[in-house]
Parts: C-alpha cells; sequence; structure tokens
C-alpha cells in the first residue's frame, strides 16, 4: 500500500487497562493500516480486545483508568495522538465514526431520532436549524427508513432493532466521513435483518467511496464484504491476509480452528469442531505464544518465547510453525 493511499495507520497501538482485579493488556502491540475506500474486518473470540481496539482509534478510552499509546496513531497524515481534546471531539463524527453494537444502548432514550441525527449535524456541519432538519429527513432516507419524514418524532424504544441501527448508520454518516467503524453492527438483529444492514453498509461504502473497520466475530460476514481481514487473539493479530487467501489457505492455527468451527450446510449429523480449552485469561496471560495452551501444533519453545511476525506470500501470521517456512 502507498503512503499516499494509506487512510488509517497504526504502529504498536497499546492500551494497559486498570481494574480492581488487576492490569490488563486489552491492545498489546498492533499494527494496522487500512486504504481509502477499503473494507477491512477484525475477527476473534469475544473478548479478545476488538471493541477495545475501536474505542483507543476513536480515543474514546478515559484516563486514568486506561492508558493508550502508539508509536504512530494517524488519520490521513495527521497524527491523532498531537490533538488537544476539543481537536479530537471535532475530528470525530466528521473524518472518522463509529457504529456500536448495541444501538438501544448508543441511542439517548430522551431524546427523539430527528433531535440525535440532527445533533450531529448541528454540532459538526455547523447548519442552521432548517437545514439541518431537511438533511435530517434525507439522511434517514438514505438509510432506507420508511416515511422518514413522519419517524422524526419517534423515540428509540418505538423502533425496531434494525431500525435503530439504520439511525446509528445515519447518525455515523452525516458528515460523510473517511473512515466508518462498525463495531458488530448485526449483533443481535435476526438473520433477515441483518443481511438488510450488511447490503445497506456495502452500499453506503460504494456510494461515499469511504474506508470501513468492520469488527465481527461472524466469519460469514467477513467472506461476504471485506477486502482485507485480520485475526486477533487475546490482544494481538495472529494472522492479516486478503479474504480469498485467509479462507482457502489459513495460515494460524487458530485461524484453522476459526473456520474448521463453522457450521456446514450439508446435512448429516456431523459434530461441530471445537477450539480446545477457554479464552486466554487477560489478567493472567501465558507466557510465550498466548495460544500455545490450546495449540494442537505447540512446540517447547511457544511456551516460552513471543512469536515474531513472519511474512508469507501477501499474508503475515505470529507463529512459530513459520519461522523456518515448514508449516504444514
Amino acid at each position: 500500500m502507498t503512503s499516499m493511499s494509506v487512510l488509517l495507520k497504526i504502529q504498536n497501538l497499546r492500551t494497559i487497562i486498570n481494574s480492581p482485579a488487576g492490569v490488563v493488556r486489552a491492545v498489546d502491540g498492533v499494527d494496522l493500516q487500512i486504504g481509502r475506500g477499503e473494507i477491512v474486518a477484525v475477527v476473534g473470540e469475544s473478548g479478545c480486545g476488538k471493541s477495545t481496539m475501536a474505542l483507543s482509534i476513536m480515543g474514546l478510552i478515559s484516563s486514568p483508568d486506561a492508558d493508550v499509546w502508539a508509536d504512530c496513531l494517524q488519520l490521513d497524515g495527521t497524527e491523532l495522538q498531537t490533538l488537544s481534546a476539543e481537536e479530537k471531539r471535532r475530528l470525530r463524527g466528521r473524518r472518522i465514526s463509529m457504529v456500536f453494537q448495541e444501538p438501544m444502548s448508543s441511542l439517548n432514550p430522551v431524546l427523539t431520532v430527528g433531535e440525535q441525527v440532527e445533533e450531529a449535524l448541528l454540532t459538526h456541519q455547523r447548519a442552521d436549524k432548517k437545514t439541518a432538519g431537511k438533511k435530517t429527513i434525507e439522511l434517514l432516507e438514505r438509510v432506507r427508513i420508511p416515511s422518514a419524514a413522519e419517524r422524526l418524532g419517534d423515540y428509540p424504544h418505538q423502533l425496531s432493532g434494525g431500525m435503530q441501527q439504520r439511525v446509528m448508520l445515519a447518525m455515523a454518516l452525516a458528515c460523510e466521513p473517511d473512515l466508518l467503524i462498525a463495531d458488530e453492527p448485526t449483533t443481535a438483529l435476526d438473520v433477515t435483518v441483518q443481511a438488510q444492514i450488511l447490503q445497506l453498509l456495502c452500499e453506503l461504502q460504494n456510494e461515499l467511496g469511504m474506508a470501513v473497520l468492520l469488527i465481527t466475530h461472524d466469519l460469514g460476514i467477513v467472506a461476504e464484504v471485506a477486502n482485507r481481514v485480520m485475526v486477533m487473539y487475546a490482544g494481538k493479530l495472529v494472522e492479516e491476509a486478503k479474504v480469498d487467501s485467509l479462507f482457502s489457505r489459513p495460515l494460524h492455527p487458530y485461524t484453522k480452528g476459526l473456520l474448521e468451527s463453522r457450521p456446514e450446510l450439508t446435512g448429516g449429523q456431523k459434530r461441530l469442531h471445537t477450539i480446545s480449552g477457554a479464552v486466554a485469561d487477560m489478567w493472567d496471560l501465558p507466557t510465550g505464544c498466548r495460544f500455545h495452551p490450546r495449540c494442537p501444533q505447540c512446540m517447547e519453545h511457544c511456551q516460552s518465547q513471543e512469536p515474531q511476525v513472519f511474512v508469507r506470500g501477501d499474508a503475515t501470521v505470529r507463529c512459530w510453525l513459520y519461522a523456518q517456512g515448514v508449516a504444514p
């Protein structure tokens, strides 16, 4: 990826959370690049640090409960870590927006959906009330909310989960951001509504030319919409590849386990594959490779030495199996 095409560039992102139970390295040395107009998916089990990474990028992790820093955290060449609190607030929503996984928890229950979409326009575009009202209707129509003008006075609890998520999309897209972070945007929605939201997201991404960082644990969604995919485990990215390559030639044992765990629609009584053991305890991480207690290909030095990142074609993998290029 050339420097001109890179929109988001992250090097060695670390998020350390100070909890009553101890110190948690929720995000530990993540490198990430997203090109303009690209859809990049981050996948992994619940608790692996995907959402924490997104909140860290947005600058929504508060101190003194947590420390967030990186060697580089740039959006379109602007170093986000050097911005003041006010500059970050202006940037959020205008250049970079986020859709959260729980729309009912993210929307204000005492404000109408019209007021909440309008607020984004009044805050970031300095629009007058009349112009903002007209643009709000256009945004709700853009995200396929029927009879948009008549829904302005509705409160979030009067809308279905799918409609609430469409309102969240309208708010996020109010200023046509360069980057949209979508954190589990289809969680808790039924299958047909999930498909509608994904199709809408792809249409809007194509229409606006924005980049999307899609956080999910659903590999079906990844196969459907993403250009590249990054696999995360216990705060670290363990594999990165183009979607086709990852599904046809997974490299990391954890990635292979995730892919093998998918149900198959071939009939019969085939037992679902599972990854042995439990997700790593973030308060008491294993030494060496964090996946080694669950890895069927664990070697002796995996238990004591943290693996390096190895390049294999257009993919990268953090696994000692590839130190000598002899992995199966």
